[in-house]
């Protein structure tokens, strides 16, 4: 009987159990020096969500992402635009000198003089195979590094959204167990009152005393959760551990704020979902990938031009001064190694178009299953409601009952039980509503 009453404790303990993982990071954040601004944050879901986006770490990572693949794509592009280069030498050659015969029998003697020489060279590439995909390449994976920080926005609001309501079911739980923790000592202490006179046996006032310690000990546990809540929070915000937040908004404005009619009928295109839109890059990528392999095949032109300044000449000099050329490169044999890594990326693009596939048929099959998982939580929820109210005209009616003698305290603690065991449920059903709507609405990328 009594272990019904430790079901509303251990539902808060499991719903805290979802963000695990964040508990550890938690604690690496207690070790290290917390340099942010300790702050008093009075926050609604929406300005949580707003917070986050703006200070959490990892989120603004992803924006750094996005730069990166930037600069990624314009290095590609660099190869396309001309190059200078510069070079000054100096040559001393020691006094060293060269003989050479003029006619039988007469020779001279040339010295090396010290030579200075400015180059200034000019290059242009006109065609690579390659670096034209990879420029390609480059502003696909800037759109890919801009629909995954798309993506982790919406994540980070997912996890917002689940430690907002999972605090607030903390708090409606604690609130629910003081309420009845009050109610049974009272009646605990007419009991007691009842014993002493020798109305009622001793063990109908232990049993009682026993309903009491075990509430007052899921208070506490209560509060371990709910400060547990407040620090994963704390972390997704990305604000100082040691700062305050307060939530402004209740469970239940947030649970009749929203119009589930309208999110279970509105559209789903999976075509712009970021997951579907990742997996759809992925396969250009994979496609450019079997076009560079097509490309290592074929030649690698570029044009020059070359400025050569003499500062110190030589005592002759044959060099001209000014040379323009063309410069090909052409591919004969890699020992197979262009055929091969051809076959390759055909798999590699083979591969990538099944992943399509299967991402559009997940994505669709998680919107099917969230709708129902909606439709569900919120028929469950009506009857849960509705149980609370019956469980608590029932536990009222047996402790008018058991004053005026009529019931035992066997039914008053089974009674009690029963209701505590209603608002677990109950409060089970509201979480299931809010997480199945959070889930929806990320799916929906309305969230």
């Amino acid at each position: 009987m009594l272990k019904k009453i430790i079901l509303l404790s251990a539902f808060a303990v499991s719903c805290m159990g979802l963000y695990a993982q964040d508990a550890s990071q938690i604690v690496q954040r207690h070790s290290q020096e917390d340099t942010t601004t300790i702050e008093n944050l009075k926050l609604s879901l929406k300005e949580a969500k707003e917070y986050a986006s703006e200070h959490n770490v990892n989120f603004k990572k992803t924006q750094n992402a996005v730069k990166d693949a930037l600069y990624t794509k314009r290095e590609a592009i660099a190869s396309y635009i001309p190059q200078i280069d510069a070079n000054l030498n100096y040559n001393n050659y020691l006094g060293a000198s060269m003989s050479m015969s003029l006619a039988p029998g007469a020779t001279t003697s040339i010295k090396f003089n010290p030579t200075s020489t400015f180059t200034l060279q000019a290059s242009q590439l006109l065609f690579n195979g390659n670096a034209m995909v990879g420029i390609m390449l480059g502003k696909i994976a800037q759109e890919m590094a801009e629909i995954s920080q798309e993506n982790a926005a919406l994540t980070l609001k997912d996890q917002v959204s689940r430690s907002y309501y999972t605090i607030l079911l903390s708090e409606t739980t604690k609130k629910i167990l003081i309420q009845n923790l009050s109610d049974i000592k009272d009646i605990a202490a007419k009991t007691q009152a009842m014993a002493d006179a020798g109305a009622l046996e001793q063990t109908d006032a232990d049993q009682l005393l026993v309903q009491v310690n075990l509430l007052e000990n899921m208070i506490q546990n209560s509060d371990r959760n709910t400060e547990l809540g407040y620090n994963l929070l704390k972390l997704q915000l990305g604000t100082n551990i040691k700062s305050t937040v307060t939530l402004t908004e209740s469970i239940e404005n947030l649970l009749n704020n929203t119009n589930d009619a309208e999110i279970l009928i509105k559209p789903y295109l999976v075509e712009e979902d970021p997951m579907y839109r990742m997996a759809e890059g992925a396969q250009r990528i994979s496609e450019k990938q079997h076009l560079m392999s097509v490309m290592n095949a074929l030649p690698t032109v570029s044009a020059f031009y070359n400025f050569n300044g003499k500062i110190l000449k030589p005592a002759f000099d044959m060099s001209p001064k000014n040379v323009v050329g063309l410069q090909a490169s052409v591919p004969i044999f890699k020992g197979l190694k262009n055929t091969n890594t051809f076959r390759k990326t055909k798999l590699a693009k083979e591969n990538a178009a099944m992943d399509l596939t299967f991402a559009n048929d997940q994505l669709l099959t998680s919107e099917k299953q969230y709708r129902y998982n909606l439709k569900t939580a919120l028929e469950q929820y009506a009857t849960q409601k509705m149980n609370v109210d019956v469980a608590l005209r029932v536990f009222k009616s047996i402790e008018l009952k058991y004053d005026q003698g009529v019931k035992s305290s066997l039914d008053l603690t089974t009674a009690n039980s029963n209701y505590l065991q209603a608002q677990t449920d109950y409060l089970g059903a509201v979480m299931q509503v809010l997480e199945a709507r959070t889930a929806l609405e990320k799916l929906l990328g309305i969230l």
